[in-house]
């Protein structure tokens, strides 16, 4: 998907005779600087996938990094641990409303 979007802005950047990003990306990088910050991170990369009903399914196993941070270590736990069916993003009854 990544090349077919390089390619497409090339094309595009020609046909307009321009340069220049063409798709703004799709993520923002935010620097997390509060244990807060860290632990809602943490809950939402560890626990996204049950939001998505990828729980219900088979899933492999994935690679994992060791942090190397204090922040991403041991300050997050302050604001508490996350839980294993935690699901990141908004509370299910008010999903269900829009």
């Amino acid at each position: 998907m990544q090349g077919f979007r390089v390619s497409a802005a090339r094309h595009l950047n020609r046909a307009a005779k321009r340069s220049g990003n063409v798709f703004p990306d799709r993520y923002h990088a935010t620097i997390i600087g509060s244990r807060r910050q860290a632990r809602h991170a943490l809950a939402y990369v560890l626990n996204n996938w049950r939001r998505h009903g990828e729980d219900r399914a088979r899933y492999q196993t994935l690679p994992v990094w060791l942090p190397r941070t204090w922040l991403l270590s041991e300050g997050w736990r302050r604001y508490g641990l996350v839980r294993a069916r935690e699901v990141p993003g908004p509370v299910l009854a008010q999903r269900s409303r829009a």
